[in-house]
Formats: C-alpha cells, sequence, structure tokens
C-alpha cells in the first residue's frame, strides 16, 4: 500500500463518535480531521496508528483517537464614525455567500459576539440605523479557521442636514447670481460683541441669536439684516416635523417605543 493511501472515511454521529471496521493489514496508520463540523475550528492534529505485529496472542488491535474543536467566535461592533463609541438600535443581519440570513439582531450599545459561525465568506447589513444615523454600506469578511476571536467593525455617519436659499428676481422668477448670505448658529454671550463688530449687527437685532429658543436669527444678504422669530409650540405635531434637536427626537423616538 502507498503512502498516504485513503483507507477508510468515517463520520460522527449524533454522539460525535464514529468507528473504522477495515480489516487492515500490518503497518503503520494515522488518523486526521478532514472537515470539521459546522461552527468550529478544524484539528489539525494527527494521531498515529501502530499496528505493526505484536504477537500470536494478539488477534485484534483496537485504538481510541479523541479529537476535540474549538467554536469560532465573532465579534461584531456597531460604533459611530469615530470606531470609539458602541451605538444603540440598529438591526444588523449577517448574510451568508448564498443569500441565506445567518442572524440577525438589535445593537444594545455593546460588541455582539457570536459563536459557532461556520468558516467561510458573509456580509454584515444594517437594515435599519440608530436614530439620527446614516444607513452605512455593507460590510465583506470571512471567517476564519482559527479558534481566536475574529472581530468585525461597522461605522455610522450622523446625518447632516443643509439649507438651500434662493434669490430670485421679484419680476422675473429668474435666479441671481454673487449674493452673498450668512447664517448664524445661536451664539453665546461671549462672542455677541465680536459678532457685531464684524457682520454688523445691532444690540436690539443680537437678540435674536443670542441664548436664544429654537427658532429664531438673523439673516443678512447684503448690507439688510433680518431677524425671524419662527418659534412653534414644542409637543404639536408641527413642531416635531421640524424639530432637528436629535436629544429631543431620540426621547421622542424612545417614548414612542415604550408606549
Amino acid at each position: 500500500m502507498a503512502k498516504d493511501t485513503l483507507v477508510e472515511k468515517a463520520a460522527t454521529g449524533t454522539d460525535g463518535t464514529c468507528v473504522f471496521v477495515s480489516d487492515l493489514p500490518l503497518g503503520q496508520y494515522y488518523v486526521k480531521e478532514i472537515k470539521a463540523p459546522k461552527g468550529y475550528v478544524l484539528n489539525e492534529e494527527v494521531f498515529k496508528l501502530d499496528a505493526s505485529y505484536q504477537g500470536d496472542d494478539v488477534k485484534v488491535i483496537d485504538f481510541l483517537a479523541e479529537f476535540s474543536n474549538y467554536p469560532t467566535k465573532l465579534e461584531i461592533s456597531k460604533t459611530d464614525i469615530t470606531g470609539e463609541h458602541e451605538l444603540k438600535d440598529a438591526t444588523l443581519s449577517i448574510i451568508d455567500k448564498d443569500g441565506n440570513v445567518v442572524e440577525t439582531w438589535k445593537s444594545d450599545g455593546t460588541p455582539h459576539v457570536i459563536t459557532r459561525i461556520p468558516v467561510g465568506e458573509y456580509t454584515l447589513r444594517e437594515e435599519t440605523a440608530p436614530y439620527g444615523y446614516k444607513i452605512a454600506n455593507e460590510v465583506k469578511f470571512t471567517v476564519e479557521n482559527t479558534k481566536e476571536l475574529q472581530k468585525v467593525v461597522m461605522k455610522d455617519e450622523l446625518v447632516n442636514g443643509k439649507i438651500i436659499i434662493e434669490k430670485t428676481d421679484a419680476d422675473t422668477g429668474k435666479g441671481i447670481a454673487g449674493v452673498a448670505f450668512v447664517a448664524l448658529l445661536k451664539q453665546a454671550n461671549t462672542d455677541s460683541s465680536k459678532m457685531a463688530e464684524v457682520i454688523g449687527v445691532s444690540e436690539a437685532q443680537l437678540r435674536f441669536v443670542t441664548n436664544t429658543q429654537s427658532g429664531m436669527g438673523l439673516m443678512k444678504c447684503g448690507n439688510v439684516v433680518i431677524p425671524f422669530d419662527n418659534q412653534i409650540e414644542k409637543g404639536t405635531d408641527l413642531y416635531n416635523l421640524y424639530n432637528t434637536n436629535i436629544h429631543e427626537k431620540i426621547a421622542l423616538e424612545k417614548s414612542k417605543n415604550a408606549s
């Protein structure tokens, strides 16, 4: 028999054991695992068998080999764009190479650990993002044949809003080029005097941007400064529709889920 000739293959049953029944000639043999159970790491240990002649009194030579398998371990982190803060309330799925959903869960602010996931190629997909964040691009990853903890990180970016201003001719309705605008955020008292000096805002106008409520501000076009007060009563549907305070919106969403 040539070296490394395959003599017999056997698969373990539900009790984790298998039996080789071939009537082998005397000689040297070895047993090794060629396929691990799904979700486990292949054991590359080789068990050597000495089936040489042991005397006329030995009719049958029995061997017992024991192999242990470590489970695979995968850690999924759902973080903000910095990678430093774990995010809650993201719905995530792991998809295998055939398009089957392996597992779906909602993040709770801690890394999600999966054990016994079969070795192979996968896709991490974000089904829904936490409130105020964009849905991230899919992440391709491979579960390797190792007992070490394998890590995958998916990062979310905050949703950024924008203001669109259209400057048009009152008669023709056509756009006018070369008009400069300035948008002012709510200012602290320490910034007020500097702002008044730089852009020419009066003390009366400053009250619209100094420690004000949401909905108040100034719009400056050329030399004209226009104050506005568009405050909307809190708790109304209109307020909730236009509110951009991320903390208030998260609190509102949590109260809806709790009710």
